[in-house]
């Protein structure tokens, strides 16, 4: 079994962060990465910095890493309620966004066109129970999260939380879903490149920032 070096007095990884294998300044850098501001909204930023906080946590337990995935959930439903808000409501703490239920706002993200299997690190193979099985099989990384997101989401409200291995790399990509949504106003310039950007900053440090998320993303 593959050895955990911790200094003297911590208490040993948790078997599934060793199967996974991912070492710890990857680990510390791609949570930092999960909880950065960049573009999104305050209040969906919020949700993702709780979920890196716990994710940090279930390094030695991993009974907090289904709360961190759900917070990275909330987070990114937030941004889809902004995202698809009537015109006339502002972006705003206070704004109630769209009534839709999640799933749908699902997939009304995913027809959108914004969800490219490209976007994502590297797509993940989901057990088949976990998909929608009254609805086609699906044909892109972003389908499939459409179906087996909300699923998992249910299942923990409703008080029968499933246990993924992959809860992380999926946050990640709730992640990256929201950064691609509009979340705040934003310039036309920002808008064509995924919102990523924050307005403020020099043209050379947008280009570097892109340069250095899109390295990220594709590993």
């Amino acid at each position: 079994m593959k050895q955990n070096h911790l200094a003297p007095g911590n208490p040993p990884l948790a078997q599934q962060w060793v199967t996974l294998g991912i070492k710890s300044k990857d680990f510390t850098r791609r949570r930092r990465w999960l909880a950065e501001p960049r573009n999104l909204n305050s209040s969906c930023v919020t949700h993702f910095r709780l979920a890196t906080e716990l994710f940090k946590l279930s390094r030695r337990n991993y009974d907090f890493a289904g709360t961190a995935f759900l917070e990275a959930i909330i987070g990114l439903e937030r941004a889809m309620r902004l995202h698809f808000k009537s015109p006339e409501e502002s972006y705003g703490t206070g704004s109630n966004g769209s009534g839709d239920a999640f799933g749908n706002l699902f997939e009304r993200t995913v027809k959108s066109g914004l969800l490219t299997d490209g976007i994502f690190r590297s797509p993940t193979q989901f057990k088949h129970d976990l998909l929608d099985r009254s609805k086609p099989v699906p044909t892109s990384h972003a389908e499939a999260l459409s179906q087996i997101v909300p699923t998992i989401r249910n299942k923990y409200v409703h008080g029968k939380p499933i246990v993924l291995r992959e809860f992380f790399a999926l946050a990640i990509d709730l992640r990256v879903i929201a950064d691609q949504l509009t979340t705040r106003p934003t310039d036309p310039a920002i808008s064509s490149s995924h919102h990523l950007l924050d307005r403020t900053r020099t043209p050379k440090t947008k280009k570097l920032e892109k340069r250095s998320y899109h390295a990220f993303i594709r590993g």
